[in-house]
């Protein structure tokens, strides 16, 4: 903390101060101390009202006397000096602008009257007392455009044609020979070539033969046949649809 302020034996004037200045620029401020102090020098520095402000050439000054920039009186106990500010914030609505001084070795204080600096600039760029940091997120990729895999056609399935039976001739049944009855000689009981007797045979003793009946042929029906006709006539009724619908195209 600094100490009290001591109005009896110093008082400080504030000369001049610019009538615009630049929130963020340094500015000078022209001010006079008249003492009846035994302090060789005092401290000095910039204060205000509506800003926040340092004296030029450190911060430090803020908080401590001896980091303030210093100027000797001399045997006249006058002085006549220029401290530099610069405004880091700016509150308003108005700006006044003040020097305070403090003796070198008891750092006793003094301030002038404030001057107000009606004209002031406050750059877009100069920071606000409420303005908080803005949170810049950064530059996520945008997700790739992933080709859309393409739709494979379902074959289509051919339905499978039933093959149409070729024009196959039926097959020619051959019939089986027909056998041929054996004509069996005809029976001799009754016929005989031989003389009874030693005497000669004249013609009235021979004996003609009585001439035998042909038989008649009879017809047998050759039965190994039968399978051969029946497999014919299933094959011609089996196929007798598909004939009629090959007419009917």
């Amino acid at each position: 903390m600094f100490p009290g302020s001591i109005f009896a034996a110093t008082t400080v004037t504030v000369n001049s101060v610019p009538s615009s200045i630049t929130i963020g620029e340094s500015f000078p401020v022209s001010f006079t101390i008249n003492t009846n102090s035994t302090s060789p020098s005092f401290h000095y520095k910039v204060v205000g009202t509506g800003v926040t402000l340092f004296t030029l050439p450190t911060t430090d000054c803020s908080s401590s006397y001896d980091s303030c920039p210093e100027i000797n009186i001399g045997e006249s106990g006058t002085a006549t000096g220029t401290a530099y500010a610069k405004i880091t914030v700016f509150t308003g609505p108005t700006i006044n602008i003040a020097v305070r001084v403090a003796e070198s070795t008891g750092h006793a204080s003094t301030i002038s009257e404030y001057q107000q600096i009606a004209n002031y600039v406050v750059p877009s760029s100069a920071p606000s007392p409420t303005s908080l940091p803005t949170y810049i997120p950064s530059n996520t990729p945008a997700p790739s455009n992933t080709p859309t895999p393409s739709l494979t056609p379902t074959p289509t399935k051919t339905p499978t044609s039933t093959p149409k039976p070729s024009n196959t001739p039926y097959p020619t049944v051959s019939p089986a020979p027909l056998e041929t009855p054996i004509n069996e000689p005809l029976p001799t009981d009754n016929l005989s070539l031989e003389p009874t007797s030693t005497d000669t045979l004249g013609i009235q003793d021979l004996i003609k033969p009585t001439p035998a009946k042909s038989p008649k042929t009879k017809f047998n029906f050759p039965t190994q046949i039968l399978p051969v006709l029946f497999i014919g006539l299933g094959g011609v009724l089996l196929l007798s649809p598909l004939i009629i619908a090959k007419l009917k195209k």
